[in-house]
């Protein structure tokens, strides 16, 4: 169920115009995990690079999914994120 949301995707004028109509918003994580555990309702992941920073709409997102209930962390590498979800999933 893990899945990707298509928010860091360079697209042209138009395109970024359809999918603002379409309901995309700006700063939501790039993946989300819909499974409940423990008392979470789920975890999204935000992919950064070694240098890359969580701008102000980012944060203002994960600090409204944490306060609904959901996980949210940063990661830099894949790794990172393999073993945050097996974390997650593991309890």
């Amino acid at each position: 169920m893990f899945h990707a949301i298509p928010n860091g995707t360079h697209k042209s004028p138009a395109s970024r115009y359809l999918y603002k109509l379409t309901g995309l918003k700006a700063g939501v994580p790039d993946c989300f995990l819909p499974v409940a555990r423990a008392t979470f309702h789920g975890l999204y992941i935000e992919f950064k690079s070694a240098k890359g920073r969580v701008s102000t709409e980012q944060e203002q997102w994960h600090e409204s999914l944490r306060n609904q209930g959901y996980i949210v962390e940063v990661c830099r590498t894949w790794e990172d994120a393999v073993q945050i979800t097996e974390r997650y999933l593991n309890g």
